[in-house]
């Protein structure tokens, strides 16, 4: 018969090896890997470019085109101005210049709201188609973002935009009228600044002596532009791979030729993967019972 302390070694070992095989790990690997991520990106950015512009005279001269509001007055004008597209387009705003009329000392006020419009030529092509509604009619609901860009020739001036909240389609080759009238509570003096690059014409409406609207072609053109969507791709061109470069300087000596080594390239270090070994511990407890169980029996 075996001691009790030898019994307790023995039971040990057993548990400890029980222990070892459930933490023994079922597979081993190493594994050195490289990643490598070339991201490519082709995709369509709907952004807002000018279609039609004709930039503010350097002259900083002001066409009259706003309005007593509600009920109009001998001093109202209205001015129109021509534009013709290469391509049809769907217009999405409308830019511009303008200011107050140094001369008039702001005798009507700020500028309470602006009406946008468009209008088809007449059949001569000459002058609006003042004969009938246009083609589209939007009011800003203020004063359109009036910002100050200085003085203009003599001329304070500002810029205004004007994003349209239904966009107007405008087919190529066809001419088109834009009509920008300002919206003022004293006696109308807000006009919209000359501009250059146009067809050198504009046409405006005006008080005659008789009370009737008097309509005139004008020489001159009005400072606006026209924007668009216009789709361009955006492309993420993948990060060029770097090589690694190891130079070594030339070794010079009286008894050997110069060593030049301009690169060197290491080959991919491939690690062996362990072969997993049975956990010893185990193996000593089941020959220690075999052993007891020899011992018992005699």
């Amino acid at each position: 018969m075996l001691s009790r302390s030898l019994r307790f070694f023995v039971f040990f070992l057993i548990v400890a090896g029980l222990l070892s095989l459930g933490n023994f790990p079922n597979n081993v690997q190493a594994q050195a890997s490289t990643g490598k991520l070339n991201l490519e990106v082709n995709a369509p950015a709907f952004q807002t470019g000018s279609i039609f512009t004709q930039p503010v005279d350097p002259a900083g001269k002001l066409f009259q085109s706003s309005w007593l509001d509600p009920d109009g007055s001998d001093y109202d004008q209205y001015v129109w101005d021509n534009f013709t597209l290469q391509s049809d387009q769907s217009i999405t705003e409308i830019d511009w210049f303008g200011g107050y009329d140094p001369a008039k000392f702001g005798a009507g006020g700020a500028v309470l709201d602006f009406s946008v419009e468009i209008f088809a030529s007449s059949a001569a092509g000459l002058q609006p188609d003042v004969a009938n509604p246009p083609l589209a009619q939007y009011q800003t609901g203020g004063k359109a973002g009036e910002v100050s860009i200085g003085v203009v020739g003599g001329t304070p001036m500002y810029s205004y935009a004007f994003s349209l909240p239904t966009p107007f389609t405008a087919t190529a080759g066809v001419k088109y009228w834009v009509q920008i009238e300002a919206f003022q509570h004293g006696a109308p003096d807000w006009g919209i600044a000359a501009g250059t690059g146009g067809n050198g014409s504009y046409f405006r409406k005006t008080a005659s002596p008789g009370g009737d609207g008097l309509y005139q072609s004008m020489p001159g053109d009005s400072a606006f532009t026209l924007l668009a969507p216009t789709t361009d791709t955006i492309t993420s061109t993948p990060p060029a791979t770097e090589t690694a470069t190891l130079t070594v300087a030339p070794i010079s000596t009286s008894t050997e030729m110069p060593v030049d080594i301009s690169t060197a390239t290491t080959a991919p270090i491939n690690t062996p993967t362990p072969t997993p070994k049975p956990p010893i511990l185990p193996c000593l407890g089941l020959i220690l019972l075999v052993f007891l169980a020899l011992v018992t029996r005699r």
